[in-house]
Formats: structure tokens, sequence, C-alpha cells
């Protein structure tokens, strides 16, 4: 039985009536043509109110110059995907998926589904989070007191007592220190992972091309102690913390010029703006990253096979995908070709509100 025969349309009102989801057909004008019936009841319009109304008018005016509708782009042939706020009869809103799309023929087709469970389950999940933060934060503020005592103790030892102890002691205090410093930089490295996220986005645009000079200039002895240079280019501002992006760029910049290679590599920091957000990338051209530990990278407190004899928490790339992850992207990896890695992060872009 072919689609558009007079048979097939029986079969097409009743799928379409009965549809999880909300349904609603438009003319080219944005009128609404058909809606079926979970479209009635997640509006509280009839249908006969809905059939003629513009699309509007299940959006607020506030509603739509937040997240416009974006004709400009279905004309253009492509689906709109979007979350917003859909205004019922009674006054009330819903949260919503909406996906829009032009037909061969011209008209509109718009599914709409209620994420009110979802936007719920969302909020618990950042509630959870906040009290996992909050109680990271405390326990590590906490044992940094008596760490850097600690330390500090231990070093008085030695330089005050060395000459009265032995050897084995001496190494027993060096260990003793080198246990404690390995501590605390755990412990400040919790508190990075804790508070990443949690300011605001700045009214002024950070600009990266800077930010990535004044990086390159603090690791200059690392770099060419490695014998590798960094070279980046024409890169987008962002309205995101410059504190962060420092620990972005630190954390990708510092771990590209451990694992960069043979000398005279070049480290490579690049990236530009989409639709979608800003894409931004630190390319070296080493040994890479083993295939079993890819999948773990991002964990915190993971160290890779390859690790070694090199020193750190293991919280650096955690720290990167949980900053890009608060600014509505997130991080990965690919391998450089001709061997490598390249870590990519995506962020989204806009003015604070």
């Amino acid at each position: 039985m072919m689609p558009n025969s007079p048979q097939s349309e029986p079969r097409y009102k009743l799928l379409f009536d009965l549809a999880a989801d909300a349904i609603l057909t438009g003319d080219s004008s944005g009128d609404i043509t058909d809606a079926n019936r979970r479209a009635t009841a997640l509006s509280g319009y009839s249908r006969k109110e809905l059939l003629g109304q513009s699309i509007r008018v299940l959006f607020s005016a506030e509603e739509q110059k937040r997240s416009p509708l974006r004709f400009d782009l279905i004309n253009a042939g492509k689906e709109v995907q979007t979350e917003r706020l859909l205004s019922r009869k009674d006054g009330s809103t819903v949260p919503i998926s909406m996906n829009s799309k032009k037909m061969p023929d011209g008209t509109y087709h718009t599914t709409i589904r209620d994420i009110t469970h979802q936007k719920h389950l969302e909020e618990r999940l950042k509630a959870t989070n906040r009290e996992l933060e909050a109680f990271v934060y405390t326990v590590s503020h906490d044992l940094r007191t008596p760490l850097a005592t600690i330390i500090g103790f231990t070093d008085y030892l030695r330089n005050h007592s060395g000459e009265t102890l032995d050897a084995t002691s001496l190494d027993a205090l060096w260990r003793i220190e080198q246990a404690g410093e390995g501590m605390l930089a755990t412990m400040e490295a919790l508190l990075s992972l804790a508070t990443a996220g949690n300011l605001e986005r700045p009214e002024q645009p950070v600009d990266l091309n800077g930010l990535i000079t004044r990086i390159g200039f603090e690791k200059e002895q690392q770099l060419t102690a490695a014998g590798v240079s960094l070279r980046a280019t024409q890169l987008p501002s962002l309205h995101v913390p410059e504190t962060f992006l420092m620990q972005v760029f630190n954390n990708l910049i510092g771990n590209a010029i451990i694992h960069a290679g043979q000398h005279n590599n070049c480290i490579e920091v690049g990236g530009d703006r989409h639709e979608t957000g800003t894409s931004l990338y630190v390319r070296d051209h080493g040994s890479g990253i083993p295939q079993k530990d890819r999948d773990n990278i991002f964990d915190p407190f993971f160290r890779g096979s390859t690790s070694g004899k090199v020193r750190g928490t293991g919280i650096g790339l955690a720290i990167v995908q949980k900053i890009s992850r608060a600014y509505g992207g997130k991080a990965w990896l690919e391998e450089t070709p001709g061997g490598g890695c390249t870590f990519w992060i995506e962020m989204a872009d806009a003015s604070p509100a």
C-alpha cells in the first residue's frame, strides 16, 4: 500500500493521534494546521482552538526572546532541536524538548516532548553534586593545615637537627616530607575539582591568545628542557572565567610537554567558533595514549599505564572535563595523525545574562 494512497490516510491519522509525543503540523507561515491528542493535552488548548493559530501562541514573549523560534534555519532545510518552556492555556509552564523540520511539501512538522521528569532528575543530580562538592571541599580544606604542619616540622628537623641524625633517620624524614607534599598536592587538586564550575561568566570575554602567550612564558623553562616549542593559531575569545581557562590550558599544555616526544616537536594550540559553541585543541606529536587507557583518561585520580615516574595526582584531566561540562560542552581525546594526542574541548559561549 502506497503511503499517500487514500487507504493509508486513516492509518496515518490513527498513528498521529496515538503518538506519545505532541505533534503539530503547520503551513509556510507557521500557523498550526493540525494537532494530535497529546498536543491538546499538553497545551490545554482544544484542537479547534489551536488550528489557525501561530505556533508562537504556545510560548511567552519572554521565552521567545530568550530562545527565538528559528524559522530561518528551518526554511534553510535544517532540523532544529531546542529545549524551552511551553506556556499552557491556564498560564502554567512546562519544560519541553522541541524538534522542528520543513517537509518536502513545504509544511512544518514539530514534535514536542514533556521533559518535566527529566528536569526534576537533573535538579536532584545537581543537588547531590553540590552536596558532594561541599563535602570534598570541607575535608580537603580541613586536612591542609595538619599536612602543612607535618611538612613544616620535617623540614625544620632536617635543617636544625640533621647533623645529629643518622642516614636512616634522614631518609625517614625525607619520605615523610615527600608523602606529605604528595597528599597536599592531592588536597589542592580536590579543592580545584570541587570548586570548578561555581563562577559566573565574566562580562568581558577572555582573550585566549594572550592567555596562551602567558602560559608559554611561564612554562618556558619546561619547554626548553623538553626541547619542544609552543605554537598557537588565532584563537576566539570566550565568556568563561580566566581562572578556569588557565586551569584547562595549564593542564593540557603541561601534559603535552611531558609527552611531546622527540626534540624539535611542536605543541599546537588552535580552535574556532561554530554554530553550537567553540572548539579548542591542544595537540602533541609524542607516543600517544594506549587504547586501553583512553576510556578512563578523564576519570579522577586515573594514572595511565605510561605515567611511569612522572609525578602527578591524576586529577588534571578530570578538572578539564568538569570545566568543559560546566560551560555547556565536553572534552575528548583523538589520536594525532602520525602519532601523539590531540585533546579537544568544546564550550558554549554566551555573555552573562
